[in-house]
């Protein structure tokens, strides 16, 4: 008997015999009474409810979104656990084991393919962004010290600006992009043949 938990109890020790090496769990008497009751267990396999999985995914999300800043791992084991709530709210049957077990490969295959992806899309990092920003030219709306920074509107949005040239960008001139470091572009002042 020593395959089962202690917390089993002897009743359901002796209604399942001594003779016990298999899967117990498929083998658990359900009843009205008792620690497996119909609505714990289903065909024999204890479950996990389908909203369970569902709101731990809504609430992994929303750690992510509102609280703590993970580079998206919480989103995307938050779509493994959604996924995995919506297959049992359609009927798909799984063993705990095998939810559990399908929730890691899914969280698992999103982090490794979509992740990194998603993430320097939305910080800013989209391949080819960094070439067709670099040479670009942009008004600064006030005088900029070398190593100096200031705010300045490129294709829209504001981003930070700092003079990486040996010169000052004077108020109301255009400045050349030199380079781009994630959220923070580099500019220098343009030179002028004379």
């Amino acid at each position: 008997m020593g395959s089962l938990p202690r917390t089993f109890g002897n009743k359901h020790r002796r209604e399942l015999g001594s003779n016990n090496r298999g899967n117990f769990l498929q083998k658990l008497p359900i009843g009205e009474s008792g620690p497996y009751t119909p609505q714990a267990c289903k065909n024999g396999l204890i479950v996990m409810a389908w909203w369970i999985w569902i709101v731990a995914g809504l609430v992994l999300m929303g750690v992510e979104i509102l609280a703590v800043d993970t580079a998206f791992y919480l989103i995307f084991i938050g779509v493994a656990a959604l996924l995995m709530g919506f297959a049992m709210s359609v009927g798909i049957e799984l063993p705990m084991w095998a939810q559990w077990t399908g929730f890691a490969v899914l969280a698992l295959v999103f982090m490794v393919f979509f992740r990194e992806k998603l993430y320097a899309k939305l910080r800013g990092g989209v391949v080819g962004f960094q070439d067709t920003a670099i040479g670009g030219r942009v008004s600064v709306e006030e005088d900029v010290a070398p190593g100096g920074e200031t705010r300045v509107k490129m294709r829209g949005t504001k981003w930070t600006a700092i003079n990486t040239g040996s010169r000052v960008i004077v108020k109301g001139s255009q400045a050349e992009i030199t380079e781009v470091d994630g959220l923070t572009i580099k500019i220098a002042a343009i030179e002028t043949s004379t």
